[in-house]
């Protein structure tokens, strides 16, 4: 297959009982260079009460160091 597309996710514990998740969409060619077309940013506590999505701002205000990366091979 040259080409293909899918929804993918990866997160990321904060250590304070909470969980930074980012689903995305993507394509792909030759399974190598991967194109992230859309990304969706949640946050996850303990209980289900405590979760909601976050923008990208908000997101980086939770995690100072800098945006958590999405590459071509997670």
């Amino acid at each position: 297959m040259f080409f293909g597309w899918g929804t993918m996710h990866k997160s990321w514990h904060l250590g304070n009982g909470y969980t930074i998740t980012c689903v995305y969409k993507y394509f792909h060619l030759w399974f190598v260079l991967r194109f992230v077309t859309e990304k969706k940013w949640y946050l996850q506590g303990d209980s289900r009460s405590e979760d909601r999505e976050l923008t990208k701002e908000q997101v980086q205000k939770l995690i100072p160091t800098g945006l958590p990366k999405i590459n071509a091979y997670n």
